[in-house]
């Protein structure tokens, strides 16, 4: 027992009462109403003291005392409980430690218990009455002020004792001391904004929170999921599997707060939920103050932009200098960092407590992003009006359920924060298998992913789900890690996408508006947000976690799910850099050793891979031509076949030793007797079943965001950082190179020929980054052959797809040809295997073929309508000064009524529009494949389009309808892809004439691809293309000309022994090939000084050898006397290599048969699977032909001698009889030899094609 003196002072030292008035002061209030309760009950005479034992009076007295003086009572007995623990307090009473430490402990037990008293809102104060509701309020201001964590703590530890012994919750005192604060908290936070961003009412949410059993309580809350009842996906594999019989409170526990009685919310419910929780729910007003628009708030004094850039007196934007703008924007990105960290700890501060309260927030992140997915659909990518700044946007947001760009935003920097700790290191802690587990819950979590197509077929994911079904982690609840790793994950294509497609089409729509200064406004809140340093961070560290992961389980784990030991020890090597796996082997280790590996995963073959579809017939669109020539119809007909099956670009890229021993494998369908006995079952896998699992348009969406994050970079103020200075490059390559080369990983056409080279060719237009992709190693090894390689397997994809793949790699290859050293490693590559080098000429030859008649319809149509124009002037003109104008006024009226002026060529119009100021967006100023992209299809589709007059009947009829303005456009990307490719085929031809010379293959098609560009430039035909304007379809035809020329000289430079084959071949050429066209290019040459003096007479005399040989190769002009056995069945001209089919039994040419197999591995007479591996040589009918030719040269040459001789007897004969010649025929012989050229001179291009 302590004496009362000691007590007395002890206690008016920690309350700063007293009971006797003289000793009052500023220090110690005099406790009057006490002091008369003691003085009315004390019998002694003594003095009243402070007691210990009576402290609980003492505080009620005092507590009454405060309430009359309006002062927060709680703040008092906060301020009491601190002071007892500092010890100068006790030093004057001269108390023994431990003593100290109990009588502290006993103020503080019973101050504690005054605050539960005036809680349990107990009417034991006297002479006041205090209200329910003012304690409450007194309680919030309390805590949201001046309350401390250690006096908290210690109110809490006593709450959580009393509850022990309350069984039903709403008697408990943590429900009733503190749902009415979280109902305030609510409250408070409502239509919180940027302008007033510090709001201590989310101070206070997250104080709160940090404390478990708070955060308990609040995630619980009805506040946070409102209306919503998600009880039965809360449930996961560890908690579904509660036994039947199990009591009621397992049960009700199991649901983790939602009403167990009531029905569970239907999907529709959910799908629309998110502006509803975005406004009225707790977390949604928490993290919904944006600097962007936001739809609730109408006041324009509580919008940023408004505040901040807008004079509302002048109603005007604010002048501001260049630092005074930048001090908003700073000032404007400090205050949406501090919001938004707040939420993040909040958050995290929620996701500390019990297993079901990180359920419940990870169910509610969940349902924002589902309410959201309407997003992701088509019909926002062709919008191109922006939404947000509409009038109707709040009604409309209010009528689909969705949310606010603004706060997606919000969303995705906190879900990047709660992503933040999750390092690459970590990445072997996530449940890999997550994408197969059937609990409601990760079902829930992964709604609308798990039903997208996979990497691998349904069916092997099937079989790869019953293999590990019994795995420990499906009996165990999900991992955080994991679940919040695929949420984010999933907000990329949900929040991050559109957003920035919306703030791009606000940009694109600054010239269109009438009110401009909105437009500025919100382009500045914008950029504030999507331009901040912290958000660019936490986005890209993501971003290379991710592709960490896609590495990660693509190459430390083989095909049947096991860790590979040499991969991970390699990996620990250098620090978990994955660029080094990729540098040793890629594509990765599965994929290259699957022929070697004979292993199994349950009942899946890993052995081999048979690809569907691959014995399909050829597309309806691929019509022959009824050419003079049968050659050009071959190629137009595998121009036109959009599949290319993968099993023959896996054998043309095999290194030569391996073609050999694979070469022969047989197609799906098929019965091939050297086919693998492995190869029977379609259920095998290349890739861990880890890898296999993922849905395919993750992987697609991570080259997204880089590109989209590439494109952001053209709009950043001038000293700002770029974006890509963020970027991991060497992560990045490996990813890129990765998705490009692993065919049996990737085999979604779309990503490897399209998403990859398509990220991969913009970053390297970059100058900032062009000169680091170039010195990476990765670039070194692997680019060529990955541009290579994806340029033969892109003929697989949809026709403009291709196009604009094969646009950007041709691109690639003239830059990186510039290179010594990707010229060298092109080289290698054809060293190596030149199968894969005659396959890349054979389609980009192709390509051109078609699209150089393509450019000739379009320049024409172009040109017609130029003539008509021009005529219609000058008609118009005449008949004005006959009839004054009136005729001119109606001719002009006749003339908009058959233009454009119809609803359809307005909206056509309207979209060519809009497509034109996206290319606008185009930094690089270049014309690309994509800028007319949504208009292609139509046009260009090879399934649709018949090539034969002019470029395409379809088309042409297609082109007549095309405003002047679509037109264009098209024709200038037309151009610009034949002139990339044709600077390509100069430098294949510069660096590689041998090679090209030698290859039956390709030798006819290159010199058909040539002669026909001299036809369209120097030939009859040339003046149908001549355009007034030809810069703006970047058409230039000496740049043309030259190259095309340089291009013979570079085939007329290899071996001597070839150049024979060149020029016959030429000669040959019997559809395009004319002396006059090429003695024209020559004088042209000459003429504009195009070519040095020594290559200009190279070829001067390169021409006159074509006409030397011309007269040979017209041995074989008359089939009719060649043995049907002698002539090629498809293009009827005499066999040079005869060799057998052994499919159908067919004898046909080497060279044709071979370029066929380049587009499909088939017999073309059966549809059997065929490799060239297969052809059956014929030696013997091969000396037969040849014996045959050299026969039929020795009787062309008796009958020109014969010839020669009876036209001398003739000329004598006429001589003696004095005959001169008849002037008019010899005009009659002239004009008969000059009709044809004529009639093509005329335009009669359906003749002409026919011909």
């Amino acid at each position: 027992m302590l004496d009362k003196g000691k007590e007395d002072a002890i206690l008016q030292s920690a309350l700063q009462i007293c009971l006797r008035r003289e000793e009052a002061s500023n220090a110690k209030v005099h406790l009057e109403s006490y002091e008369r309760e003691l003085s009315q009950t004390s019998k002694e005479k003594k003095p009243p003291s402070l007691q210990i034992d009576n402290l609980y009076f003492i505080l009620l007295h005092k507590i009454a005392y405060l309430h009359k003086q309006k002062k927060n009572c709680l703040t008092y007995l906060c301020s009491c409980s601190s002071r007892l623990s500092d010890r100068t307090l006790f030093k004057h009473v001269q108390l023994e430690s431990k003593q100290i430490d109990d009588v502290t402990n006993e103020i503080n037990d019973q101050i504690i218990n005054s605050v539960i008293i005036y809680l349990e809102n107990l009417e034991v104060y006297p002479e006041v009455s205090i209200p329910a509701k003012e304690r409450i309020h007194t309680f919030y201001e309390f805590l949201k002020d001046s309350c401390t964590s250690r006096f908290l703590k210690k109110i809490l530890f006593v709450i959580e004792e009393n509850d022990k012994n309350e069984e039903r919750e709403e008697d408990k005192q943590l429900n009733k001391f503190f749902t009415p604060i979280v109902d305030l908290i609510l409250e408070n936070l409502n239509g919180r904004n940027l302008v007033y961003p510090k709001n201590d009412v989310a101070v206070l949410l997250k104080f709160l929170s940090s404390f478990k059993q708070i955060a308990e309580l609040i995630i619980s809350n009805k506040s946070i999921f409102l209306h919503l009842n998600l009880k039965d996906k809360i449930r996961d594999c560890a908690s579904s599997g509660v036994d039947s019989a199990a009591g009621e409170g397992e049960i009700h526990a199991s649901y983790a707060g939602f009403d167990a009685e009531k029905p569970g919310s239907k999907d529709k419910e959910i799908n629309s939920c998110g502006y509803n929780l975005q406004l009225n729910s707790l977390l949604g007003r928490l993290i919904s103050p944006t600097v962007i628009t936001m739809p609730n708030v109408t006041n324009k004094e509580e919008i940023a932009m408004y505040k901040y850039f807008y004079n509302s007196a002048t109603n005007s934007l604010n002048k501001m200098t260049l630092a005074a703008l930048k001090n908003t924007y700073v000032m404007l990105r400090r205050d949406t960092d501090w919001i938004l960290e707040n939420c993040v700890e909040t958050i995290k501060n929620l996701l500390k407590g019990s297993v079901d309260s990180k359920k419940r927030v990870l169910l509610w992140l969940a349902c924002i992003i589902i309410s959201n997915e309407k997003k992701t659909k088509i019909m926002y990518h062709y919008s191109t009006y922006p939404q947000s700044l509409d009038a109707s946007y709040g009604l409309f947001l209010k009528l689909l359920g969705e949310n606010s760009y603004g706060f997606c935003l919000n969303m995705f920097w906190v879900l990047l924060c709660l992503c933040e700790p999750i390092t690459m290191n970590k990445i072997s802690d996530f449940d890999l298998f997550f994408f197969l587990r059937d609990d409601p819950f990760s079902k829930f979590l992964l709604k609308n992913i798990t039903n997208q197509s996979s990497f691998e077929e349904k069916s092997n994911v099937e079989k790869i789900k019953e293999k590990v079904k019994n795995a420990e982690s499906f009996r165990k609840e999900p991992k955080f890690i994991t679940s919040i790793f695929w949420i984010t994950f999933k907000s990329l294509s949900v929040f991050f996408k559109p957003a920035i497609d919306e703030f791009i089409r606000i940009v694109q729509e600054v010239p269109n508006a009438k009110d401009k200064k909105v437009y500025y406004m919100n382009i500045h809140t914008w950029k504030i947000f999507l331009y901040s340093s912290r958000f660019i961070q936490l986005l890209f560290k993501f971003l290379h976690l991710s592709i960490a992961y896609f590495l990660h389980v693509a190459y430390l784990y083989d095909m049947e799910g096991n860790a590979c030991i040499d991969m991970t020890k390699l990996l620990s090597e250098y620090n978990g850099n994955f660029t080094h796996l990729v540098l040793k082997s890629c594509p990765p280790p599965n994929e290259r050793n699957y022929i070697r590996r004979g292993r199994t995963f349950g009942s899946l073959s890993l052995s081999a891979n048979v690809h569907e579809g691959q014995g399909e017939e050829p597309q309806e669109g691929a019509e022959k031509r009824d050419g003079e020539e049968p050659r050009v119809e071959l190629l137009q007909e595998e121009n036109l076949r959009a599949e290319l099956p993968q099993e023959e670009n896996r054998r043309a890229e095999l290194p030569p030793d391996e073609v050999g021993a694979n070469g022969a494998q047989g197609q799906g369908g098929s019965e091939n007797p050297e086919r693998s006995p492995t190869q029977e079952s379609d259920d095998h896998l290349f890739a861990s079943p880890q890898f296999s699992i993922i849905p395919t348009f993750f992987l697609n969406d991570i080259f997204d965001i880089i590109y989209l994050l590439y494109e952001l970079d053209t709009f950043k103020s001038p000293g700002n950082e770029n974006f890509l200075s963020y970027l991991n490059v060497d992560l990045f390559l490996s990813f890129c190179i990765f998705t490009m080369l692993s065919e049996n990983h990737i085999k979604s056409i779309h990503l490897r020929c399209e998403a990859a080279p398509k990220t991969f060719t913009y970053l390297y237009r970059s100058e900032n980054m062009k000169k680091i992709i170039e010195e990476s190693d990765l670039t070194r090894k692997y680019i060529i052959k990955s541009l290579t390689y994806v340029f033969i397997a892109s003929q697989k994809g949809e026709y403009t797809e291709r196009m604009q793949t094969r646009v950007r790699i041709v691109e690639n290859f003239n830059s990186l040809f510039l290179n010594e050293i990707y010229v060298d490693q092109f080289t290698q590559l054809v060293i190596r295997n030149n199968n894969l080098f005659v396959h890349l000429i054979h389609l980009l030859l192709n390509d051109v073929n078609f699209l150089v008649e393509e450019v000739v319809s379009y320049l024409s149509e172009i040109k017609r309508r130029e003539d008509k124009k021009q005529d219609d002037q000058e008609r118009g003109g005449i008949a004005a000064a006959a009839t004054g104008g009136v005729t001119a006024a109606a001719a002009t009226a006749t003339r908009a009524g058959g233009g454009s002026n119809t609803y359809a060529n307005a909206t056509r119009n309207s979209r060519v529009s809009n497509a034109n100021a996206s290319s606008a967006l185009n930094p690089s100023g270049e014309s690309d494949l994509e800028d007319s992209a949504p208009n292609l299809n139509e046009s260009y589709n090879s399934d649709n389009s018949d090539n034969d007059q002019g470029g395409g009947g379809n088309v042409g009829t297609d082109i007549r309808n095309q405003s002047m303005r679509n037109l264009a456009a098209r024709t200038k990307m037309i151009i610009t892809y034949c002139y990339k490719s044709c600077i390509f085929l100069n430098l294949l031809c510069k660096n590689y004439p041998n090679n090209i010379v030698t290859s039956n293959t390709i030798l006819s098609q290159i010199v058909t691809c040539l002669n026909c560009y001299f036809d369209y430039l120097v030939g009859p035909k040339c003046l149908n293309i001549k355009v007034k304007n030809m810069e703006q379809y970047n058409f230039r035809p000496q740049l043309w000309l030259t190259s095309i020329v340089e291009s013979y000289l570079f085939l007329l430079n290899s071996d001597k022994k070839n150049e024979e084959l060149l020029i016959r071949e030429i000669a040959n050429e019997g559809r395009y090939y004319k002396p006059e066209v090429f003695n024209k290019a020559y004088y042209i040459c000459k003429r504009e000084g195009l070519l040095r003096k020594e290559d200009l007479n190279k070829f001067k005399f390169f021409c006159q050898h074509i006409i030397d040989m011309k007269d040979e190769v017209e041995l074989f002009d008359d089939v009719n006397d060649i043995p049907d056995k002698y002539l090629d069945p498809i293009l009827q001209d005499i066999m040079l290599d005869p060799v057998l089919l052994p499919t159908s039994g067919i004898v046909i040419d080497r060279k044709n048969i071979e370029r066929h197999l380049m587009s499909e591995p088939n017999d073309p007479f059966n549809r059997a699977p065929l490799s060239k591996e297969q052809l059956v040589p014929m030696p013997e009918l091969k000396e037969e032909i040849q014996k045959f030719i050299n026969e039929l040269k020795q009787e062309k040459k008796r009958k020109k001698k014969m010839k020669l001789l009876e036209l001398d007897a003739q000329n004598e004969s006429m001589e003696n009889e004095g005959f001169l010649g008849n002037e008019d025929d010899a005009q009659e012989v002239k004009g008969q030899r000059e009709q044809p050229v004529e009639s093509l001179h005329e335009g009669d291009t359906k003749e002409n094609e026919q011909e």
